[in-house]
């Protein structure tokens, strides 16, 4: 066997290196050995082409690629009498190419993520589709059926209260939208004051408690007397609804709902247990993800888009606690714990907080009879509405639905409160407060809006708004903030 110095440096070999077949398989990688010598057979004894890739390692652990070609010589009886042979060193080819299949595979991994990307878009678009249209369905169907029944008082009653729920519905949808949206862009805020976790969920339990005993469902209340922990009371009753409607979805007629509380290791812990339909186990770790519950099919048994679950773990978390889901199977029902760090401050303390809060939160607000108002806003059913609304209250309400007409009846009149919409064709809400405030006019002005978001808000404010709100409004609470402004 007769190499050149060429061919003993690709097997890290010296110039004077003495070389025969037992060396040459050892510089050979472990994986590469088997393969070449059926090559090297097959080239000697079958005359088959001799072309083959290997690596070969140096005593230290380095490694190189080599491609191999040769032929074999035969003599006139078809014995192998010599075999001619050249390496390659293609390890920086080899490189290339790894690089080359990692840019093809991340490609193609881009490629796979953009269509599960689209495929969830096209899912979750037909999955809102369905949850807007399905409630405006049943508003647009008794809207026509009061029209044909209007003297029947009780039909009336019925169908007010169908239209209400499902606005209602549609009023969470668009919430829940929202909420993702500032929890992603991370400017979802909470306030920090003594809550008391039991009445808060207890709160809660109520609102659901006339719904599970229409569906059959029973809800045991063992709360207790409640322990206190820092928080925001609005935003806490809004996980303790997720909770609950989830919990109220899941549970057939028969089944029972049940919420405890008890303090656990500094924590409060609060408990919405289901005898529902359970949680797989494969979808544990996975049903706190926005979108996780959407399913755009035909055939799914719940609504909804799977953010309520979402939303809660990430309002949770900004309270510095946790979520977590426990089920033993599917047919074995859930339980939902929530985990909140108690008051340090002294329970006296934190109770006369909240008690001072919940004592201002339910007074009875003042007569806002014989007020006045201007309602601005481009929508004339809106104008129609606010207008009839503040009329049933003794309120004198005027209408103007241009930022134009608005400045016209100001100079005729004063009035107590303006309630103005922001989007309007050509001057809108900000830029007929900047220029109402520039004139030294100082009527208190609430922005009632279809934009929400913080910033909406802030700018709302900085135009020269006393206060903004977000559509839709409830009537009793615009008649609220009317009464606020009452001299």
């Amino acid at each position: 066997m007769v190499w050149n110095d060429k061919c003993k440096e690709h097997f890290w070999l010296p110039y004077d290196a003495e070389v025969d077949f037992d060396l040459f398989y050892a510089r050979l990688h472990p994986d590469d050995r088997e393969r070449t010598r059926r090559e090297i057979l097959a080239a000697v004894f079958a005359d088959v082409p001799y072309d083959v890739e290997y690596r070969t390692l140096s005593p230290t652990g380095d490694m190189r690629w080599i491609r191999a070609k040769g032929r074999t010589t035969f003599d006139a009886s078809g014995k192998p009498t010599r075999f001619d042979g050249i390496t390659i060193d293609i390890s920086s080819q080899k490189q290339l190419q790894a690089q080359r299949d990692r840019l093809l595979e991340r490609e193609r991994l881009q490629k796979e993520m953009a269509q599960n990307a689209s495929d969830t878009k096209d899912t979750f678009i037909a999955s809102v589709s369905h949850e807007l249209r399905a409630p405006l369905t049943a508003v647009l169907a008794w809207v026509d059926l009061l029209e044909r029944r209007a003297i029947d008082e009780e039909f009336v009653k019925h169908g007010v209260s169908v239209i209400r729920r499902n606005i209602a519905a549609q009023t969470r949808l668009v919430d829940d939208l929202l909420d993702v949206s500032r929890i992603t862009a991370g400017k979802l805020t909470v306030l920090t004051a003594p809550i008391n976790v039991a009445d808060a969920a207890r709160a809660e339990l109520d609102n659901v408690t006339p719904l599970a005993e229409k569906k059959g469902i029973t809800t045991t209340d063992l709360l207790g007397v409640g322990a206190f922990v820092p928080g925001d009371a609005t935003r806490l009753r809004q996980v303790f609804a997720n909770l609950l409607s989830n919990a109220l979805n899941y549970t057939p007629s028969g089944g029972n709902i049940t919420v405890t509380l008890q303090e656990v290791d500094g924590y409060a812990e609060l408990s919405v247990t289901d005898t529902g339909e359970g949680i797989p186990k494969t979808l544990l770790n996975t049903i706190f993800e926005p979108f996780a519950q959407a399913d755009g099919s035909t055939t799914r048994k719940h609504g909804g888009l799977g953010l309520g679950l979402a939303i809660a773990r990430s309002i949770v978390a900004m309270h510095n606690g946790s979520v977590t889901a426990f089920s033993d199977g599917v047919g074995r029902g859930a339980r939902f714990a929530v985990r909140l760090p108690l008051q340090t401050v002294p329970h006296a303390t934190a109770a006369a907080t909240a008690t001072a809060a919940s004592q201002n939160g339910s007074q009875a607000r003042p007569s806002v009879a014989g007020m006045s108002v201007l309602v601005v806003d481009d929508d004339e059913d809106t104008l129609d509405a606010f207008a009839m609304l503040f009329g049933h209250e003794q309120v004198a309400a005027y209408r103007a639905n241009s930022a134009a007409k608005a400045r016209e009846v100001l100079s005729e009149r004063t009035v107590d409160v303006i309630f103005s919409d922001i989007s309007m064709p050509g001057e809108d809400g900000h830029q007929f407060m900047s220029g109402l405030r520039a004139t030294g006019n100082r009527t208190p002005a609430i922005a009632v809006t279809a934009f929400v978001r913080a910033e909406d808000r802030e700018r709302a404010r900085a135009a020269g708004f006393d206060e903004h709100v977000g559509k839709p409004v409830p009537p009793q609470r615009l008649v609220e903030l009317l009464a606020k402004h009452r001299h």
